[in-house]
């Protein structure tokens, strides 16, 4: 995940607090955009989208990819 660019406090955000997206079952999808401004690859952005696809194996989760965006989103 530090990998692609997201914190675990921005993965456990997105997963508590992130839009419901689709995901291939038994998978859930969640989505959170950041707001604070961004560097990545030398350029700033003002927003930082985080995707992360989960499962949730009783009192577990385990993260299977995060997917990491850089743009500017609006409200």
């Amino acid at each position: 995940m530090l990998d692609r660019g997201a914190t675990e406090s921005e993965v456990a955000d997105t997963i508590h607090m992130g839009t419901e997206r689709p995901a291939r079952q038994p998978k859930l999808g969640r989505e959170m955009v950041f707001r604070g401004g961004y560097e990545y690859e030398g350029r700033r952005y003002p927003h930082k989208l985080v995707r992360v696809f989960y499962v949730e194996e009783g009192p577990v989760t385990v993260v299977v990819p995060v997917i990491t965006r850089y743009g500017d989103w609006a409200e």
